[in-house]
């Protein structure tokens, strides 16, 4: 027997605290995979800029050996794999030369991943 000093939630009280704990968890939920791939691609980038400046640095250290054209190349690093592509370019001073580093992430398909990270720089023959 219920006293009539006593109170408790009606039904449709409790409906309504459901739907807004609902409607809380899915935004939750949204932010929270956004954050997870914001991360996902902070990463690729970061990674994908040191493997560009490792390349430059590569270069620099035998500059000697750059001559105008294209290189391609696979590298591991972090446990994926990397195509990095190198263009050299030359500039009006002939001693010169403009260099680009283009790097992307492969999947197991051998695709592109992410959008390419690009790195430009110059070297000059001594």
């Amino acid at each position: 027997m219920i006293k009539t000093g006593q109170r408790g939630f009606t039904l449709l009280e409790v409906l309504v605290a459901l739907a807004i704990f609902a409607v809380c968890a899915a935004t939750l939920l949204k932010q929270s995979g956004q954050a997870t791939r914001q991360a996902h691609t902070l990463e690729t980038r970061t990674l994908a800029n040191w493997i560009a400046q490792n390349r430059l640095q590569a270069l620099r250290l035998e500059p000697n050996n750059l001559r105008p054209g294209n290189q391609s190349q696979v590298s591991e690093y972090a446990r994926r794999r990397w195509q990095v592509h190198t263009q050299t370019h030359t500039t009006s001073t002939p001693t010169l030369f403009r260099i680009v580093v283009t790097v992307t992430e492969e999947t197991s398909t051998g695709d592109s991943a992410s959008a390419p990270f690009s790195l430009s720089g110059f070297i000059g023959k001594h």
